[in-house]
C-alpha cells in the first residue's frame, strides 16, 4: 500500500475546489440566462403596452372628434387644430407600430388609420376597426400572470 504525499493531498483539495467552482460558475451561467430572458420578455411586454396606450389614446381621440363634430365640419381653426392633434397622435402610433413584428393586429391599427382625408373620420367601419385593433393590442400587452404573484 502505498501513502500520498502532502503535495498529492493538495492536488487532490485543489481538484475538489475547482470542480466546485465550475459548478458554481454553471449555475451562476444558469440564473444569467434566466434573468436575461426574464428581462427581454418584460422590455417586449413593455412595448406592447407603450403601442396600446398610444392606440388607445389616438381612438379615444377619434371618439371625442367624431362627437364633437358629428357631421363633416366647418373649416375653422379650431376644427383644424382637432383635426391636426388626432393626426399627430395617430402618426405617433404609426412610427411606433413599423418597428413591431408584421402581423394582423398592426396591419388593422394601420389600415384603421389611414385617414388620407378628413372623411374618412367618419367611417364607423374604420372606426370599428381601430377599437378592434386596439383590443388586439390590449390582449398582446397583458401582463403576465408571473408578474402579478
Amino acid at each position: 500500500m502505498t501513502t500520498l504525499s502532502i503535495s498529492d493531498w493538495v492536488g487532490i483539495a485543489n481538484l475538489g475546489v475547482a470542480s466546485i467552482a465550475m459548478y458554481l460558475g454553471w449555475l451562476a451561467a444558469k440564473v444569467a440566462r434566466k434573468t436575461l430572458k426574464e428581462a427581454d420578455d418584460d422590455w417586449k411586454q413593455r412595448k406592447w403596452y407603450e403601442l396600446y396606450f398610444a392606440a388607445g389614446f389616438a381612438y379615444d381621440l377619434l371618439d371625442r372628434y367624431r362627437k364633437v363634430y358629428p357631421v363633416h365640419p366647418v373649416s375653422t381653426q379650431k376644427t383644424r387644430d382637432d383635426w391636426n392633434e388626432l393626426m399627430m397622435h395617430v402618426r405617433a402610433c404609426h412610427t411606433m407600430s413599423v418597428v413591431f413584428p408584421k402581423n394582423r393586429v398592426i396591419d388593422d391599427l394601420h389600415e384603421a388609420t389611414n385617414f388620407s382625408i378628413p372623411d374618412h373620420a367618419y367611417d364607423d367601419g374604420r372606426f370599428k376597426k381601430l377599437g378592434d385593433a386596439v383590443e388586439g393590442l390590449r390582449q398582446t400587452a397583458l401582463l403576465h400572470p408571473s408578474v402579478l404573484g
